[in-house]
């Protein structure tokens, strides 16, 4: 298993962030 790189990691924790912070507006909507 590869080891990713902090700056990997911390993309991927971002994006995260921002899917559940959209799902969250759109579950708002309704």
């Amino acid at each position: 298993m590869q080891k990713l790189h902090f700056r990997q990691y911390l993309a991927i924790t971002c994006a995260f962030i921002i899917v559940v912070a959209f799902f969250h507006q759109w579950l708002l909507t309704f």
